[in-house]
């Protein structure tokens, strides 16, 4: 049997940045190899998925069932749910800002393209800035946003 040198897995987890989720956890390797242990359960959901975390340690994700799903934002242990129904039934917050700027996905079935518009939600406030964009990234001060687009056109609002 052929040992494994994992002497260099070490130096490669300390020059960079990696998440690892486990159930109800999460885990956070940072450059300096300090260890932060995370509890997402006070998210309460049947399926929570998490997207995003910014240099603040808040994070985004998107929590729900089968039916309805909802983005949100861990800041300190305490979640705000990002949802109206209104705008949609299936909302997952994808990334933040280090000023607090989320972008959400934000579907609905009675859409016949089915694909997300993309808001950004900050103060409790949703600004429509996309449809068709699956929007993947945030730049830290709020401004930019990284996605995909998806079939047909993308309208970008200004």
């Amino acid at each position: 049997m052929k040992k494994l040198n994992l002497s260099r897995v070490g130096n490669a987890l300390s020059a960079c940045k990696h998440l690892v989720v486990l159930p109800g956890l999460l885990i956070g390797l940072a450059a300096s190899a300090a260890y932060q242990v995370k509890d997402l359960t006070a998210v309460v959901a049947p399926v929570t998925l998490l997207f995003g975390i910014n240099d603040r340690g808040d994070m985004v994700g998107q929590a729900g069932d089968d039916t309805v799903s909802y983005g949100f934002v861990l800041r300190g242990g305490t979640v705000e749910k990002i949802f109206d129904a209104s705008l949609g039934n299936s909302f997952s917050a994808q990334a933040i800002s280090n000023t607090g700027v989320v972008a959400v996905a934000v579907s609905s079935a009675d859409r016949p393209d089915s694909l997300p518009w993309t808001y950004l939600y900050e103060n409790g406030k949703f600004t429509l800035v996309a449809e068709g964009l699956y929007v993947r990234g945030i730049s830290p001060d709020g401004r930019y946003l990284t996605g995909l687009r998806g079939g047909g056109s993308t309208n970008l609002s200004t």
